[in-house]
């Protein structure tokens, strides 16, 4: 998982569509949801990619808008990482929240934080 942060306006959804359109190229399945604050998104995204069988990149952008859902959804996409060719691209703030999303950027630490 890697999370892209920083101020409004600075590129960080460019950044991670250039990603996902190198990885398209080479044939991975793409996925992107906005985090919004109501529903899920992130959750039906999460889902959508744990059933595709080869490579995938997920984006979850604005996670500053994340609610709880969302960051369940994206905790269980870092384990799922973690046994095949995925990549998981957040995008947020300096100073996430809520809570639940400060600490799963925590987990997933500096390594995997471009600021």
């Amino acid at each position: 998982m890697l999370f892209v942060t920083g101020p409004a306006g600075m590129g960080k959804t460019r950044l991670a569509a250039e990603a996902a359109v190198l990885a398209a190229l080479d044939g991975a399945w793409i996925g992107y949801a906005a985090a919004t604050g109501s529903g899920s998104p992130v959750e039906d995204l999460a889902a959508a990619a744990q059933a595709e069988p080869g490579p995938a990149l997920v984006v979850a952008d604005d996670l500053d808008a994340a609610v709880d859902g969302d960051v369940r959804a994206l905790s269980h996409l870092l384990g799922l990482a973690q046994g095949r060719p995925l990549l998981v691209i957040g995008t947020l703030d300096e100073d996430p929240s809520p809570p639940s999303l400060r600490a799963l950027v925590q987990r997933a630490g500096d390594a995997g934080t471009i600021r």
